[in-house]
């Protein structure tokens, strides 16, 4: 994996430039972005390669756009572009983990190394830790030091609302499986928990949408599954299979009806109205997904867990 040294400032410059280009429908080139930025040629390059690794933006025949899923996330406003880039930063698997292991008291030298190991980085160790503690300082992240390893409450109640807890509480239920996650399905868990109080209904479809990926792509690589549409019928042809255990399949597909609930699928055709749903609702949903999930990736390894 790729770690790149970049401007901040010229980062948001750029999310806020290919966003406004998009809207007018303009394509930009390279030389494009640096002749509208103007500043250091090497500087903005740099920061348009760390942007490409971020997966915020894609490079097709000379042409640079924001990411289609992006573009729906974002505004004209330059708080807004600088806010919602600090927060994909955040959800960078290995910045994540280089502040987790912080977090649970690892020297920053010894994190470093655990983060370049996991995600086999080609950088020297002081390299990759001059970055990352130069991330956290441009986002203005402070750090909490775990004094109870246990999970409670008060945790788990952060984690709806501060962007690096709700990480944190991700990367301690999936354990050294994290980084084996998609990280799209990584990104829609952290909205569905950072939704659940905001706005429970799109919380439930960040979650189903997680689980859809992490069925598809994680869990169902080997199984023919591009004629499936949504997650019941995967959980169905799941039962046909015989990969995974009946119970875990089932449920999937209860959860599919849950999901149905969301926004994204509007009124209910059989009862004519839209669902309310509870904030309590979306973090029993967002609860019983992650255990689903661990539960899958167990039964890979012949142990049953729910």
């Amino acid at each position: 994996m790729i770690i790149v040294d970049f401007s901040f400032e010229i980062a948001y410059e750029i999310v806020q430039f290919l966003f406004i280009c998009d809207k007018k429908g303009k394509d930009c080139s390279r030389e494009e972005i640096t002749k509208y930025i103007n500043k250091t040629r090497n500087y903005t390059l740099k920061t348009i390669e760390y942007l490409i690794e971020l997966g915020v933006v894609i490079e097709e025949n000379n042409t640079i756009n924001l990411k289609t899923i992006e573009k729906k996330q974002l505004s004209e406003d330059y708080n807004s572009c600088k806010h919602w880039l600090n927060n994909r930063v955040l959800n960078f698997k290995p910045f994540a983990e280089y502040i987790y292991f912080v977090s649970k008291k690892f020297d920053r030298l010894h994190a470093t190394k655990l983060v370049k190991s996991i995600y086999e980085i080609n950088l020297e160790d002081s390299q990759i830790k001059k970055i990352f503690d130069k991330w956290i300082k441009n986002i203005g992240i402070r750090i909490f030091i775990e004094n109870n390893e246990l999970r409670n409450v008060k945790e788990l109640e952060e984690a709806t609302v501060n962007v690096m807890v709700a990480n944190k509480f991700l990367k301690d239920e999936f354990e050294n499986y994290y980084s084996e996650i998609s990280d799209n399905v990584i990104n829609d868990l952290q909205n569905a928990l950072l939704n659940i109080k905001k706005d429970p209904e799109e919380s439930l479809n960040d979650t189903g949408r997680a689980l859809e990926d992490f069925l598809r792509i994680d869990i169902g690589s080997g199984i023919y599954l591009s004629k499936c549409n949504g997650i019941a019928q995967v959980g169905n042809l799941f039962n046909q299979n015989n990969k995974f255990p009946t119970k875990l399949n089932n449920i999937a597909i209860g959860l599919a009806s849950v999901r149905s609930m969301g926004k994204a699928h509007g009124v209910d055709k059989n009862e004519n109205q839209r669902w309310k749903i509870h904030k309590e609702t979306a973090l029993s949903n967002f609860m019983i997904t992650i255990s689903l999930m661990k539960s899958y990736i167990k039964s890979k390894e012949n142990i049953l867990i729910f």
